[in-house]
């Protein structure tokens, strides 16, 4: 099975990098990846989400974010429908303060909204798809709201579940830095140098690897490629996708490389890895069959 991507000129246009989708889903969606954000929710029906090999429960009020770092497939419960509204867009639209609070302090992806929270933000949702539909004067300047609006509550009830932000290295580094490593854990399947992140925050190559390193106590080099393998670890572990697909879709430019970090980090090569994934699936389903 290849690893479908879906590409920014198939979803939106252009000169609004937004789009919101209304969809009822009655088959599975088969894992795959995108080159944008993905803001879906849940209006009705039951299902499953599995997000980098994590499964989670989809019912009426769920919402979840991917950035263009996650994989992930949506299953309705079998034999009902799943409908939900999937908005898609580019960072470039957002604020840049929400999209560095955003992304510093998301503790959690995926959350469930009941009651009150679930009217206002359900409220957002069909405000966004009503701007869309109708394209009055302005709409862009309302639909990019209705987003934001949808992502400081997702951020403030994942922040209230776990109140703790990232507090444990020095504010103002890691305010130069922050926006870097968003832009490494978004964009790290890409061939990123490190000249190129070092120019996210306007500093010298040689100067941001000896902050890097001391922040977060790894090379760049390093924390790179564990991003990489451990997405391709994720992968493997949730769908049966050849090697060749793996080590590509994870960001590593060589086959041989990536075997020899996989074994490296992990113990087994990717091909044992994915063989032992499967025959433990295997004998899972047949247990419960």
């Amino acid at each position: 099975m290849a690893l479908k991507r879906l590409a920014n000129t198939d979803y939106m246009a252009a000169a609004l990098p937004l789009q919101i989708y209304h969809q009822t889903l009655y088959k599975p969606v088969e894992v795959h990846w995108h080159e944008f954000y993905e803001l879906g929710f849940v209006l009705a029906g039951q299902g499953e989400h599995v997000m980098n090999g994590v499964t989670q429960p989809l019912q009426r009020g769920s919402l979840f974010l991917l950035t263009p770092a996650d994989f992930h497939e949506v299953i309705p419960r079998p034999g009902t429908s799943l409908e939900l509204f999937d908005v898609v867009f580019q960072a470039s639209v957002l604020n840049e303060e929400v999209y560095l609070l955003l992304f510093q302090d998301l503790k959690q992806p995926m959350l469930s909204f009941i009651g009150s929270e679930l009217a206002a933000i359900e409220y957002e949702f069909q405000r966004l798809w009503r701007e869309a539909q109708q394209r009055h004067i302005a709409s862009h300047l309302v639909m990019t709201g209705a987003l934001e609006r949808i992502l400081v509550e997702l951020l403030r009830k994942s922040r209230a579940s776990d109140p703790d932000p990232m507090n444990d290295v020095d504010p103002t580094q890691h305010q130069k830095l922050s926006k870097s490593l968003i832009y490494l854990h978004h964009n790290f399947r890409e061939p990123l140098t490190l000249d190129e992140v070092a120019a996210q925050v306007h500093l010298s190559p040689a100067y941001f690897s000896a902050c890097f390193h001391r922040i977060y106590g790894t090379p760049f080099q390093r924390y790179l490629q564990d991003l990489r393998l451990q997405f391709a670890m994720a992968l493997l572990a949730a769908a049966p996708v050849p090697i060749s697909h793996v080590y590509a879709a994870a960001g590593f430019q060589t086959l041989s490389h990536f075997e020899r970090a996989f074994k490296r980090k992990y113990g087994l090569s990717p091909r044992a890895f994915s063989k032992t994934r499967q025959r433990q699936t295997t004998q899972v389903e047949l247990h419960q069959s």
